[in-house]
């Protein structure tokens, strides 16, 4: 209830209580409808680090020619595959580091597995192998592999191509979702 001028309302100053305003501006900043979706933030993150050179993860992704498939262009569509795959608490995964958003490429896996299928190799390894790293002391190659957040030593290695072949070959044995 509202006390209005009679003046007001005769006049067409005031044509409502306050009801019209709300319903006009939400009319007004309505898109899609998927803003509330789990998966809308996904989808943005992913055509940001795409096609937004001012994404600070472009580089990794737009720049060196990662594309999103024309599908997914459109959000509901990509909603919709997202809703058919889905898996609770994981996260959106390229299988293949340098190929495209896709539904034959993506997948849901968990932290771990994303940052092991990951291009990067950190910037202080001087081996240029996952997990390979020179250990001052014993003066050999030391290797390490992350799993759910426990680092497991596969051993000391003369050199560091041997150490990567011990690391990949851990990562098959275990059948470990990895980049080798």
């Amino acid at each position: 209830t509202k006390k209005i001028r009679t003046i007001s309302v005769s006049s067409g100053k005031t044509i409502s209580c306050g009801c019209l305003a709300s319903e006009v501006l939400e009319k007004r900043n309505f898109v899609h409808g998927f803003s509330r979706s789990k998966f809308y933030h996904t989808w943005t993150n992913m055509m940001s680090r795409c096609y937004n050179p001012k994404s600070k993860r472009y580089i990794n992704y737009g720049k060196r020619g990662i594309e999103v498939c024309k599908e997914w262009h459109n959000l509901e569509t990509f909603i919709e595959w997202a809703t058919l795959t889905y898996i609770d608490n994981l996260t959106l995964d390229r299988i293949d580091v340098d190929g495209n958003y896709e539904p034959s490429n993506c997948r849901w896996t968990n932290i771990t597995t994303q940052n092991q299928n990951s291009q990067k190799i950190r910037s202080n390894n001087k081996s240029g192998y996952r997990g390979v790293s020179l250990h001052k002391k014993a003066r050999k190659w030391r290797v390490t592999i992350n799993i759910n957040k426990k680092q497991i030593h596969l051993g000391f290695f003369d050199d560091a191509k041997s150490g990567a072949e011990a690391y990949d070959k851990y990562i098959m044995d275990n059948k470990l979702e990895h980049t080798t």
